[in-house]
């Protein structure tokens, strides 16, 4: 997984590369979106048909995150977790254990 940030970036790689938004970063008082581009050859291709419902389902846990719905991002992750070719599982986790000392 590459890790890239601003939206100006992901608007130019997304219509060729699987970009998905990740969070948002507070770094010296500037804000920028942090995206991924998940490569092509990580994902195989009987998980190629589902793609689209698992973009709809991350950038959901990423709303649903940020608007502290905990309840909907554990359903979510259970259900993320292994997808894209297990690319994002690091992400997940990461948003599993904010989750976890949060409530």
């Amino acid at each position: 997984m590459y890790i890239f940030f601003g939206d100006n970036v992901a608007d130019k790689l997304k219509d060729n590369y699987l970009v998905l938004e990740l969070e948002e970063i507070i770094s010296e008082n500037k804000k920028a979106r942090a995206y991924c581009v998940v490569p092509a050859d990580k994902i195989s291709i009987a998980e190629l048909p589902n793609i689209p419902k698992y973009k709809v389902l991350h950038s959901e846990l990423v709303k649903r995150f940020e608007q502290n719905d905990y309840e909907f991002c554990k359903i979510a992750l259970s259900n993320l977790m292994g997808k894209f070719g297990g690319e994002l599982d690091s992400f997940y986790q990461e948003l599993e254990r904010k989750i976890a000392h949060t409530i």
